[in-house]
C-alpha cells in the first residue's frame, strides 16, 4: 500500500527565545509562598506538553539582565501567544521581567555548504542536543553585505564553514527574523567546550565575511538545566527543602499540593523543559538516574543527533527545530500526553492520540520525550519513529511510504519503520523506532524507551504491543526477561541506596509485572555471580583522574613463548588486561602505576623479563569514550541512541589519604546482602550516608564514574570483541573520535600514537555476539566517518581481565626507587625456577589454582 501526499509546503518553525529576570522582592518572601509558585509555574509550562519544543536554560552568575532562558519553537505562532499568556496568568509572573526576547523562523539557507558528508543546506527544524552550554546572540548584517554579488558572498561564506569544521564539538542553530523582530538571524551555539566556542568566535573576527557584520550583541552565556533546578538557581525553593519544611503538617492544603504535583527536582517537566546533561550538583547521569522515565519527561533523546557541527554566523543551514502537533489536537488541558503516574512511578507508555483520530492510511507528528516522533496507521498496524531523516534532517512524516518503507522528501533517503534500518541512499544511519500499543480504550501509547519489532500480525481491535524481542545471538539463552533487565539495571543505574536491591525489585516488579522481592533479586544476582557472568559490583574509577599513569601497550612475542611471555606480565598488579590479538602485534595489554612510579621504567622492567621482541606503547593522546555497558535486551546491532560524553566540574580537590581509604573500600567486589554498602563504610570507618556523599562528590570530579556491575563479555554471550583500529589523517582524528564515541556499541574510544609499523592511530572497541555483527557496526562506523582504511583486531585468548587495586598496599613491594622492590626479585626467582613454561594459561585459571 503506498499512501499519497498531496502537494504541501514545507512546515517551518518559529523559534522564540525568551530572557526572563527575577524580581529581587520575589526571593524575600517565604520560602513556602516561593514553592507555591515554583509549582505553579512548572505546571502552567507542563500544559504545553506535547504542543511545542521547550528547552530550559540558567544565566545565574553570567549575566547580570537575565536569570533564565525558555527557548520556544513551534510551527504555530498562536502557541507562543497562548503560552506567554499561560505563564503570565501565574503568581512568579508578577515578579519575571522580559529585558530580552528575540523571535525568528526557520527557512532554508540560499548558500552551498561545500564539503559536507551530507547535503545539509534543506536542515529547517530545530533539534538541540545534549550539549550542556548554548550560546545565544541577535545578529545583522550591514546594508553592503546584501550588495554584493552572491557569488562573492558564497565565497567568503565558505572561508566561514572553513572555519567552522575545524570545531566540530560546536553546533549552530541559525534562524531568520526578517521582518518578525529587530535583528535579522538569531544564531545559538550549543556545545560542552566553552573555550572551543570562544577560540572560534575569535577566529570568525578574522575572516572577510565578519568586515560585514553590523550587529551581534547582546551575547548569552546559558547553561542547560531542569525547568525546576532553574527556578531553585534563581532562589526557588529546593524540593529537599519543601518536603522539610512541610513536615508535620499532614491535611494542610500546601502539603496536600506537594503530593499531587511536586516532581523529583532532578526530573524535567514540560513540554520539553528537560536538562539534557544533569546539573553538577547530581551525582549519577541522566540515564543512571532514570532509566525508564515517560517519554514526557525522559532526560535523553532517542533520535540520532547530527554528527559534529557548524559554525557560521550568516545562515548555512537554517537551524535544527522539532514540530508541534497540529492546531486540531486536543486542548492542552485534554491533552493524551500528560504525565501517566503510578503512584509516585511513571509509566513509560505515555498516550499520544485516540485511534480514531488516526485511521488507516494516515499519519501524525508530535513531540515527545524532546523528541519530533512520527506515527503511522499502516493497514491497521500503528509504527511510530523519530520524524528526521538521520542524512540531512528531512521531516519523514512527510515522506511517501511504500508499504513500511518511508522515503525522505528532501534527499530521498529510505527506511523501514519496522526496524528504522535505512534501507536506500544516501541514508546511511538508522533512524530511531519505538514500540506502540492500543489500549483498551482505544488511545494509541508509545514507549520511548523500547525500540519497536515487528514480527507478528497485530490485531488492532484486541490491541497491539510492538514486540522488542532481539535476534538473540548470545550463548545465555537460558536468562529469563528478569535476568537480562537485572544485567542492564545493575549495569546502567546502580541505585545509591541503603537496601540497592530492594529498590531494584521494586523497578524489576513495575516493569516485568511480576512480584519480586529483595531476596528474589539477591539470588538472582548470586546466581549470575556464580556463573560469571556478573564479574564484579564495585566503584569504577578514572585511572588518571587519580594519577595514576597508564597505556596500551602492543608488543610481539615469539609464538612458541608467547604464554610465557603472557603469563610474567600478568603478574604485575598494575596489567588489568591482557590479551591475544590476531596480528602480527599478539599481545595486548594495559599498564597502570601509581602517581609516585616511572611507567617507562615499569614497562621496561616488565617486558625485558617477559622476552617479547618489540614493545609499542601506546598511551592516550585524548580519550572520547570510555563506558562499557552491554545491552542484555536488544540486538547490538539495531540500538541507534547515541551516547553523550560525562561532565565533570573542573579543578578538582586533590586527593586525600582519607580518601584513599575509600577508594580502598569500594573499589573491591562487594558482597551480595541486603545492607550492601554498609560493610565498605564500615572498612573506611564512615556511615553509610557519609559514603554516599563522598561518591557523589567524587562523581561530580570525574575522579568516580560510576557505580555498577561489570560483566564478562564472553559469559554474557558477546564473544565478538572487536578492536577496531583506525587511520585517520591527523587534522580529522578528533571529528571522527566524537562521532565514533556516539555510538552506544562503542565502549571505548581512543587517540593514540602511530609507528612506521603501526599507522593506526584511533581505536574502538565493539562488543557484539558474533563477529558478523561486530563487522556490520564497523562498517556502519566507516560510513559515518568517511574511510575504510581500518582493521579489526579480535581477542583470540584472555590471559588477565580484572581491575587495578588504586593505592593497593601491595604496590610498595614493586616500588622500582630502590632498586627494583622485592615483588620483582621474587618474579625472577620464579622465572629462572621456569614456573612460566607450564602449567594453567590464563590468569583466571591460575588465580583458581591459588585459592
Amino acid at each position: 500500500m503506498t499512501i499519497q501526499h498531496q502537494a504541501k509546503p514545507v512546515r517551518r518553525q518559529f523559534v522564540r527565545f525568551a530572557f526572563y529576570k527575577v524580581d529581587p522582592v520575589w526571593l524575600r518572601l517565604d520560602a513556602e509562598q516561593r514553592a507555591a509558585d515554583m509549582e505553579e509555574f512548572i505546571a502552567a509550562v507542563e500544559q504545553f506538553q506535547g504542543r511545542m519544543l521547550l528547552r530550559s536554560y540558567t544565566l545565574v552568575g553570567m549575566r547580570g539582565d537575565a536569570d533564565f532562558l525558555l527557548w520556544q519553537v513551534t510551527e504555530d505562532l498562536t502557541i507562543l501567544r497562548e503560552f506567554a499568556t499561560k505563564l503570565n496568568h501565574t503568581r512568579l509572573a508578577h515578579y519575571l521581567h522580559l529585558p530580552h526576547a528575540f523571535l525568528s523562523m526557520t527557512r532554508r539557507s540560499i548558500y552551498e555548504i561545500r564539503d559536507a558528508a551530507g547535503d545539509d543546506s534543506d536542515r529547517i527544524t530545530i533539534a538541540p542536543g545534549p550539549s550542556k552550554y548554548l550560546f545565544v546572540y541577535p545578529f545583522v548584517k550591514t546594508r553592503p553585505w546584501y550588495a554584493l554579488p552572491k557569488e562573492e558572498r558564497q565565497a567568503m561564506m565558505d572561508e566561514h564553514i572553513r572555519v567552522g569544521r575545524k570545531y566540530p564539538q560546536v553546533k549552530i542553530n541559525t534562524t531568520y527574523s526578517y521582518g518578525l523582530d529587530d535583528q535579522e538571524f538569531v544564531v545559538a551555539f550549543e556545545t560542552d567546550d566553552p573555550p572551543a566556542f570562544l577560540d572560534l568566535v575569535a577566529e570568525l573576527r578574522e575572516t572577510e565575511a565578519s568586515l560585514y557584520t553590523l550587529r551581534d550583541t547582546p551575547m548569552f552565556t546559558c547553561e542547560a538545566i531542569t525547568l525546576r533546578g532553574m527556578l531553585e538557581a534563581v532562589g526557588g525553593v529546593a524540593y529537599a527543602e519543601m518536603g522539610t519544611r512541610r513536615e508535620g503538617r499532614e491535611g494542610s492544603e500546601d502539603r496536600q499540593a506537594l503530593k499531587n504535583g511536586a516532581h523529583h527536582p532532578n526530573v524535567a517537566v514540560g513540554a520539553q523543559s528537560i536538562a539534557p546533561n544533569p546539573s553538577p550538583g547530581d551525582m549519577l547521569s541522566p540515564r543512571d538516574q532514570l532509566p525508564s522515565q515517560p517519554g514526557g519527561v525522559s532526560f535523553s533523546s532517542r533520535g540520532v543527533s547530527a554528527p559534529g557541527g557548524r559554525a557560521t554566523h550568516e545562515p548555512a543551514p537554517g537551524g535544527h527545530a522539532e514540530r508541534s502537533l497540529a492546531s486540531s489536537d486536543p486542548a492542552p488541558e485534554q491533552s493524551p500526553l500528560s504525565i501517566q503516574r503510578n503512584g509516585d512511578k511513571p509509566s513509560p507508555w505515555q498516550p499520544v492520540v485516540a485511534l480514531r483520530d488516526l485511521p488507516p492510511g494516515t499519519n501524525k507528528l508530535l513531540y515527545l520525550g524532546g523528541e519530533a516522533v512520527a506515527i503511522w496507521n499502516i493497514d491497521g498496524r500503528i509504527y511510530a519513529a523519530n520524524n528526521r531523516c538521520t542524512h540531512a534532517r528531512g521531516s519523514l512524516c512527510e515522506g511517501d511510504l511504500d508499504g513500511t518503507i518511508v522515503t525522505c522528501p528532501w534527499h530521498g533517503g529510505k527506511f523501514d519503520l519496522r526496524t528504522g534500518a535505512a534501507v536506500g541512499a544516501p541514508a546511511r544511519i538508522p533512524v530511531a523506532t519505538y514500540a506502540t500499543r492500543i489500549t483498551p480504550e482505544g488511545m494509541v501509547e508509545i514507549n520511548m524507551n523500547e525500540p519497536a519489532m515487528y514480527d507478528e500480525p497485530g490485531n488492532l481491535e484486541n490491541g497491539y504491543t510492538a514486540t522488542n524481542a532481539p535476534h538473540d545471538h548470545t550463548s545465555v539463552e537460558d536468562l529469563d526477561a528478569i535476568d537480562k533487565k537485572l544485567l542492564n539495571l545493575v549495569q546502567w543505574s546502580f541505585p545509591l541506596v541503603e537496601r540497592p536491591f530492594q529498590q531494584i525489585a521494586e523497578t524489576l516488579s513495575a516493569e516485568t509485572g511480576e512480584s519480586l522481592t529483595e531476596d528474589n533479586v539477591m539470588a538472582r544476582v548470586e546466581r549470575l555471580r556464580e556463573r560469571t557472568i556478573i564479574r564484579q559490583l564495585s566503584a569504577i574509577f578514572d585511572t588518571r583522574k587519580l594519577g595514576y599513569k597508564s597505556s596500551l601497550v602492543a608488543v610481539h612475542a615469539s609464538p612458541e613463548r608467547l604464554d610465557e611471555a603472557a603469563l610474567i606480565i600478568n603478574e604485575h598488579p598494575g596489567v588489568s588486561h591482557n590479551y591475544q590479538r590476531d596480528n602480527y602485534f599478539n599481545l595486548w595489554f594495559t599498564l597502570a602505576v601509581p602517581p609516585e612510579e616511572d611507567l617507562d621504567a615499569v614497562l621496561a622492567a616488565l617486558t625485558r623479563r617477559a622476552g617479547v621482541e618489540v614493545v609499542r606503547k601506546l598511551p592516550t593522546l585524548k580519550m572520547y569514550k570510555i563506558a562499557v555497558k552491554l545491552d542484555m535486551e536488544r540486538d547490538e546491532r539495531e540500538i541507534t541512541c547515541k551516547d553523550a560524553a560525562p561532565r565533570y566540574e573542573k579543578n578538582p580537590r586533590p586527593l586525600t589519604q582519607r580518601d584513599r581509604e575509600l577508594i580502598r573500600a569500594v573499589q573491591e567486589d562487594l558482597p551480595t546482602r541486603a545492607d550492601f554498602f554498609a560493610g565498605a563504610a564500615a572498612e573506611a570507618g564512615v556511615t553509610v550516608p557519609e559514603l554516599f556523599a563522598w561518591m557523589e562528590e567524587m562523581t561530580r570530579y570525574g575522579y568516580l564514574r560510576r557505580f555498577a556491575a561489570i560483566l564478562r563479555h564472553q559469559e554474557a554471550g558477546f564473544t565478538a570483541n572487536g578492536m577496531i583500529t583506525w587511520k585517520i589523517p591527523e587534522d580529522q582524528v578528533d571529528d571522527a573520535g566524537y562521532k565514533a564515541a556516539a555510538y552506544p556499541q562503542v565502549s571505548h574510544c581512543y587517540r593514540r600514537p602511530v609507528y612506521p609499523d603501526w599507522p593506526y592511530n584511533m581505536f574502538s572497541m565493539v562488543h557484539a555476539r558474533s563477529r558478523e555483527a561486530c563487522e556490520e557496526i564497523a562498517q556502519r562506523l566507516a560510513q559515518e566517518i568517511g574511510t575504510d582504511d581500518y582493521i579489526i583486531l579480535y581477542s583470540t585468548h584472555e590471559y588477565k581481565k580484572t581491575r587495578v587495586e588504586y593505592f593497593a598496599r601491595a604496590w610498595d613491594a614493586w616500588n622500582l626507587a630502590d632498586g627494583e622492590g622485592p615483588a620483582w626479585a621474587e618474579l625472577d626467582a620464579r622465572i629462572a625456577a621456569g614456573e612460566f613454561k607450564s602449567g594453567p594459561t590464563t590468569w583466571r585459571e591460575r588465580h583458581q589454582v591459588a585459592r
